[in-house]
C-alpha cells in the first residue's frame, strides 16, 4: 500500500508501522471488540488495524495528522461505510470524537510514542472518557504506567487516578515495525473507572501531585513546603494522620494516598 502511493515513513513524527501479522492477531484478540463498540484509533497508518476493527466493531474513527496517509486511508478503507477519517493532530483537537456525548466508546490505538502522556491525559479527562484505553506503548512507558510503590512516577499517578492499567504483552521486538522501532514495546490496557472524579477535585489533586514530583530525588515533605507554600508543622499533621513516613519521596505513595493528602491540604 505504501509503495502504490510512494510513501516513505516520516521518522520525526515517530512512523514506525505495524507488519507483524501476529502482533497485529493478538492486538485484536486482547480487544475483544463487539459489534455494539464504538472505537477511537490514533495513527491509522496503512489502515491494517482499522481494517479488523471495522469489521467488528459497530464504527470506527481513525484520526491522521499525516495528510499522505490519509490517502493511504482512504484507499485501504473504501469498502467500510462504518469508519470515519479525520484528518488533524490529535493532541490539538479540542475534544476526542466520541467524548461529548453520553455513550460509552473505546480507544484501541498503535499511537506514535512520543506522545502517549499527552494523549492519555486527553482521553482521560475528557468530559466523557472512553471505558477502556487498549495501547500498544514503548516497552519501558508501559512498565512506568503501571508501577506501583515504590517506584511510582507523575504518569504513574495520573493513570491510575482515572483507571487500571495492565500490561497484556511485553517484549515486543523492534522488527515487527517498518523501519524497526528501535525500542521493545508492549501492548497495555487501561479500564477506566466508572466514577470519574469531578473536575475540581482533580484539578487540586493534581496542584498537589505535581508538588510533589517536582524534585523527585528530594523528600516529598520538602517539595510540598517549597512548592505550596505549607508550614511544616501543617505537612507533618497530615503525614502523620495518614501513615506516611516524613521522610518519603514521591516515588513511594500509592494514588490512594495522593487522594488523602489532597482532601487534607488547603490551597
Amino acid at each position: 500500500m505504501f509503495a502504490k502511493h510512494g510513501i516513505t515513513p516520516r521518522q520525526g513524527w515517530g512512523q514506525n508501522f505495524l507488519v507483524s501479522s501476529t502482533i497485529l492477531e493478538k492486538i485484536i484478540e486482547a480487544a475483544d471488540i463487539k459489534k455494539t463498540d464504538r472505537i477511537l484509533e490514533v495513527g491509522g497508518g496503512a489502515g491494517t488495524l482499522t481494517q479488523e476493527l471495522a469489521r467488528r466493531a459497530k464504527e470506527v474513527t481513525v484520526i491522521e495528522k499525516d495528510p499522505e496517509l490519509v490517502l493511504v486511508l482512504k484507499d485501504a478503507l473504501r469498502g467500510f461505510k462504518n469508519v470515519k477519517i479525520v484528518e488533524g493532530d490529535v493532541l490539538k483537537l479540542d475534544a476526542l470524537p466520541y467524548s461529548q456525548s453520553k455513550a460509552p466508546w473505546r480507544i484501541v490505538s498503535n499511537i506514535p510514542y512520543w506522545i502517549t502522556g499527552r494523549f492519555l491525559r486527553h482521553a482521560l479527562e475528557s468530559k466523557n472518557p472512553p471505558t477502556e484505553i487498549l495501547l500498544m506503548l514503548q516497552k519501558e512507558i508501559a512498565e512506568r504506567i503501571c508501577a506501583q510503590p515504590p517506584r511510582m512516577s507523575l504518569l504513574a499517578v495520573s493513570v491510575q487516578y482515572y483507571g487500571t492499567p495492565e500490561i497484556l504483552i511485553n517484549n515486543i521486538l523492534p522488527d515487527n515495525f517498518w523501519p524497526p522501532s528501535g525500542v521493545d514495546s508492549a501492548i497495555i490496557k487501561i479500564k477506566v473507572g466508572e466514577s470519574i472524579p469531578p473536575k475540581k477535585g482533580s484539578a487540586k489533586f493534581f496542584t498537589v501531585v505535581r508538588a510533589g514530583f517536582a524534585h523527585p530525588r528530594k523528600q516529598l515533605r520538602a517539595n510540598l513546603k517549597r512548592a505550596l507554600k505549607l508550614d511544616s508543622q501543617t505537612i507533618d499533621d497530615c503525614f502523620t494522620h495518614y501513615g506516611i513516613k516524613t521522610t518519603a519521596r514521591a516515588q513511594e505513595l500509592s494514588v490512594r494516598n495522593w487522594e488523602c493528602l489532597a482532601a487534607e491540604i488547603k490551597l
